[in-house]
């Protein structure tokens, strides 16, 4: 005994002194662990600082029904209540099956069963007084766990653009391509396992606190990108089209102010389901006419004056027959007219005269352009041009590529091209980010960035752009002639090539141009594949939505128009035209910007314009409390906003500005009337 008792003695020093470090390691390793503290993700603006998308904190919700602390009489006191509560809260399950759920749960003593996902916080706070769940944490057995959940404030809106992060899945758009800045950097503290098996932090000297991400502001304007997706969506609707693409850009700069990716879904809406402007590269068709014939001017073969004959829009190439669609009278056309008319027959043949034994330079004209090399945007699955080298050429490739086939551009590729031409030839590299912000500090700024410097002649380009504007004013696209301001582009029907099976008979229809020609401030292109309407020509699907996207812009932006109205005197005061009502501020903006100088008042809300002594003032708009007030002559929000906060019920027919109203100014209010105004 005496023996045994030293070695005991003995081996509890070994263990105090000599393992003392391993026993203490082990321990901490059973009893303590550090725990992630996760950063707050950085949130994405649009150029004109509203969120695109941005990280809202929402919980998960699970019941400890093996809680000690909760009896079998509190469980069954509350059974049938909570039942009741979680059915009239989640709608997914009658009130028995919930009571089933929550008695099998209590009887195989689950410890995480699950109650919720994805709840906000003040539904959080109300179930927490729930029957059984206001007992608190461990009699009720409630664990509430904090998720955090990216959210895009403008629902779809650039949706694929934008983007996503998922560990389980590929990351796409400006969330993936950005993460690095966007996702911060992670925390951490040291936690102590204390009675109960619960986690308790052990100091909170210790812990290192998470770095917070940071804010991308990208180049997307959400007043273009929301008329650029509605117009899309409507002309898919309309044409019933398999998917769609639309991107508008900065000619100047090369930033994008708008992209939207329509796909078909199996229930027949549309969704963003592909990025299809950056990664589906397919034959452009006629639209790439306009490379073909730069290439003729920059080299010198063509002028505009120049005749071809178009042989009654059927000609015998190489063996290969190919056909224009329509327009075959006169025999003979100036190149302008042939390119306005999309002629595939006078483009096949000049090309195939001037390059047919020149198959190298007309690869270089290309290169020139940057058509072989992909823009490099700042998204993943950008696809490289498919231009095969002239050596792999055979007889037809010449005439085909001429117009369009034999080759393939991505949207946004041809559409950078176009943008080139805008832009007097210099090539801009497109992007979708401005800057990257740490706490209102730039941390990453990307400028505008000139791809090439010049990709033709001035000559050149400068011809092209009259080809471009004849295109709108007598070719295939005059139907979206406007008489406010002038459009530069080109209509574009390629038949589309499916692998396995060729040509299908089913059209791509596009329309790629700039506005206003004289002086590009935007260029755009518009592309919808398998339209399966009576129309599915590029002139009658894909136009129409370039021209309802440009109108919005010109009327929206002032700057763009030019002056009609000028004042000899600085002092003279003036009235803006058709303007008679409306909210001061925006009439002293409006003032501002045509130049129109307004006297000073007082703050008030509404005012009219009108002229006194043929000079214009500015009058305050007296409307009685308590009295239905004078809105005609107000555009439809303004009279909205000022309706419906006096407690009125308002619904309006027609365009414009308010023309009558059904309750007559200054009749007592009612607050929950309804008046109905009628707009003009």
């Amino acid at each position: 005994m005496f023996v045994f008792g030293l070695a005991i003695v003995g081996k509890a020093y070994h263990t105090q002194t000599v393992d003392n470090g391993y026993w203490r390691s082990l321990a901490d390793s059973t009893t303590t662990k550090l725990q992630k503290l996760e950063p707050e993700r950085g949130n994405i603006y649009s150029s004109d600082d509203r969120l695109l998308a941005t990280s809202l904190p929402l919980f998960n919700l699970r019941v400890d029904f093996a809680s000690d602390a909760m009896t079998d009489d509190m469980f069954n006191h509350d059974l049938d209540s909570l039942a009741l509560m979680c059915a009239q809260e989640f709608k997914d399950r009658s009130k028995e099956e919930y009571k089933r759920l929550f008695v099998r749960a209590r009887d195989r003593k689950r410890r995480y069963f699950i109650l919720q996902n994805k709840v906000d916080y003040a539904a959080v706070q109300e179930i927490k007084k729930w029957p059984l769940f206001r007992l608190g944490k461990y009699k009720g057995g409630l664990l509430v766990e904090m998720v955090p959940t990216r959210k895009n404030p403008y629902g779809t809106l650039a949706e694929r653009t934008i983007g996503y992060v998922r560990e389980n899945a590929q990351s796409i758009g400006i969330e993936s391509q950005y993460n690095n800045y966007l996702a911060g950097r992670e925390g951490q503290k040291l936690m102590r396992r204390i009675a109960g098996g619960i986690f308790v932090p052990i100091s909170h000297e210790n812990a290192i606190e998470p770095i917070e991400g940071k804010d991308v502001i990208t180049t997307i304007d959400v007043n273009l990108q929301d008329a650029t997706q509605n117009a899309l969506e409507k002309a898919m609707k309309l044409n019933d089209a398999e998917y769609g693409t639309c991107v508008v850009m900065e000619v100047n700069t090369g930033a994008i102010k708008a992209i939207s990716n329509l796909g078909k879904s199996k229930n027949g809406t549309f969704a963003e389901n592909f990025n299809y402007a950056v990664a589906s590269s397919t034959e452009p068709g006629s639209t790439f006419k306009l490379a073909s014939y730069l290439a003729l001017l920059d080299d010198g073969f063509i002028k505009l004056t120049d005749s071809v004959n178009i042989s009654f829009g059927r000609a015998n190439i190489c063996g290969h027959t190919i056909k224009d669609d329509g327009n075959v009278f006169p025999l003979f056309r100036t190149i302008t007219n042939a390119f306005a008319k999309s002629s595939n027959v006078a483009v096949a043949r000049l090309c195939k005269k001037h390059y047919g034994n020149n198959k190298e330079g007309f690869y270089k004209k290309f290169k020139q352009f940057g058509l072989t090399e992909p823009t490099q945007i700042e998204l993943k699955g950008e696809p490289f041009p498919t231009m095969s080298k002239p050596s792999q050429w055979s007889c037809t490739s010449v005439p085909w590529k001429a117009h369009g086939y034999e080759l393939k551009l991505t949207p946004l590729q041809l559409l950078s091209f176009y943008n080139a031409v805008a832009n007097g030839g210099k090539k801009m590299k497109p992007y979708l980010v401005q800057r990257v912000m740490d706490n209102g500090k730039v941390v990453m700024e990307n400028k505008p960035q000139v791809a090439i410097e010049k990709i033709a002649s001035d000559y050149a380009i400068g011809e092209a752009v009259k080809m471009l504007m004849a295109v709108v004013d007598t070719g295939t696209a005059r139907k979206i002639k406007s008489p406010y301001y002038s459009i530069g582009g080109k209509t574009g029907t390629a038949e589309i090539n499916e692998p396995g099976r060729g040509y299908t008979g089913k059209n791509q229809a596009s329309f790629v141009g700039f506005f206003p020609a004289e002086a590009p401030k935007y260029s755009c292109i518009v592309v919808i594949v398998g339209p399966s309407g009576i129309l599915t020509h590029g002139g009658d699907v894909a136009a129409p939505v370039f021209k309802e996207i440009a109108d919005r812009i010109m009327s929206a932006d002032p700057t763009m128009h030019k002056k009609v109205n000028h004042f000899t005197s600085k002092d003279t005061f003036g009235l803006m035209p058709a303007l008679v009502k409306g909210d001061l501020q925006e009439i002293i903006s409006l003032s501002k910007i045509f130049g129109i100088k307004n006297p000073e008042m007082e703050e008030v809300d509404y005012v009219t314009a009108r002229w006194v002594n043929k000079v214009g003032t500015i009058a305050k708009i007296n409307n009685k409390e308590g009295f239905v007030p004078d809105v005609m002559g107000l555009c439809i929000d303004d009279a909205l906003f000022l309706l419906e906060n006096m407690g009125l019920k308002v619904s309006f027919t027609g365009y414009g500005k308010v023309k009558s109203q059904s309750i007559l100014p200054n009749t007592k209010l009612v607050k929950g009337s309804k008046i109905n105004l009628i707009l003009s």
